[in-house]
Formats: structure tokens, C-alpha cells, sequence
């Protein structure tokens, strides 16, 4: 399988990248994505929380803050996954992962009451990966949205998590498409639980 990685500067995307090539897939990084002969498996990991997002909506909204978040965990994602559509289309897998988090993207169990700008910016890219879906899927396009939990697993357990859940089909039912996982879009962490968001 090829597989890309946006970036790998986090712990948790070296790890990622380390057990992919223990298993033996191809793994890329970089922008030179119209040099690859195929993806298989595209991987979004960007997740950057910026100095100084620690700020509430009461305290008063730092539009710089905001929008700088906005262009790293939204825009800089949705581009590399318009950059890597050709590469996709060539290959067998078609599957796109956005790392996100599910306690920040969610509107409905989010408690946190600071880092705005990060809760925007991950709210907004489940939004625009849902579009990517909408129009990807019926061309066979698998998604996922996954949350390493960072601070409360290993980077290590996040990315064997994340091998598993990346690399299977969910709940197949080949009598009954309605049923299959794949066919939802669905948000899940390094300990497995769906999160709505």
C-alpha cells in the first residue's frame, strides 16, 4: 500500500509512519505528490494548537489567533488533499484520514472553554471533510476522522490505534449496504469510541 502523510512532526505521525513501514507499506511525506506513482491511503496529520489560543469567547475572539489555526488544521489539509487527488485516483485504496479532535470538533460534547481558535479550526475541517466526502464517496472514496488523543494515550498506542482503524474495512455487510460502516461518516479516537460531531 502507498501511503501519505502530509507531515510528520508530530510524535504521534513519526510513530504512524514507523508502523506502516513495520508492516511493509511504501510511505511518502513532502509536497512532490505529483512524482508519486499512486496513493493508497492519504493522511492529514496536521493538529496544531498555537501559542497564545487560550483564550475564551467571554475574554474576547483574537481574529489573528483564528485565523492562523483556520489555515493550519483546515486550509493546509483540504489543499494537500486537492494536491493528491491524481495520485489518489491511481490508486487501489482511496482512503482519506483527517486527524482532528473529537472533544475540540465536537459541537455537541465539547467542555472546553479555551484554545477557540483550535476548536474553530477542527469544527470547520469536519464540516469541509464532509463535503470532500459527499462528493468523493460515491467514486469510491473511504474517509475517516481519527483523534490520537494526545496527552492521555501514548503516541505510540494512538498510531497502533489508528493502523487498525485505518487499515480495515468497518462493519461490511455486503446483504445490507445501509449497515455498513463504511458507507458513514464517522469520527473515532485511539480507544475506539465514536465521537458525534
Amino acid at each position: 500500500m502507498f501511503v501519505y502523510l502530509t507531515r510528520d512532526t508530530t510524535d504521534f505521525a513519526r510513530e504512524l509512519r514507523a508502523r506502516f513501514l513495520a508492516e511493509g507499506h511504501s510511505v511518502y511525506t513532502g509536497d512532490a505528490l505529483a512524482a508519486l506513482p499512486a496513493i493508497d491511503l492519504f493522511l492529514a496529520t496536521q493538529d496544531k494548537r498555537l501559542a497564545g489560543d487560550d483564550f475564551t469567547v467571554l475574554d474576547g475572539v483574537d481574529p489573528e489567533i483564528v485565523m492562523r489555526a483556520v489555515e493550519e488544521n483546515l486550509c493546509a489539509p483540504i489543499l494537500a488533499l486537492e494536491a493528491a487527488l491524481p495520485a489518489l485516483d491511481r490508486g487501489t485504496g482511496k482512503r482519506v484520514c483527517f486527524v482532528t479532535s473529537g472533544e475540540a470538533a465536537s459541537v455537541n460534547w465539547s467542555r472546553q472553554t479555551r484554545g477557540y481558535g483550535y476548536a474553530m479550526s477542527k469544527a470547520a475541517l469536519s464540516q469541509a471533510a464532509r463535503i470532500c466526502y459527499n462528493r468523493l464517496y460515491p467514486e469510491g472514496y473511504t474517509f475517516r476522522l481519527f483523534d490520537p488523543l494526545v496527552g492521555r494515550v501514548s503516541p505510540r498506542q494512538a498510531a497502533d490505534a489508528a493502523y487498525e482503524i485505518l487499515t480495515r474495512s468497518r462493519a461490511y455487510d455486503p446483504d445490507n449496504p445501509s449497515r455498513t460502516d463504511e458507507a458513514r461518516f464517522v469520527l473515532r479516537d485511539a480507544l475506539g469510541r465514536e465521537w458525534p460531531w
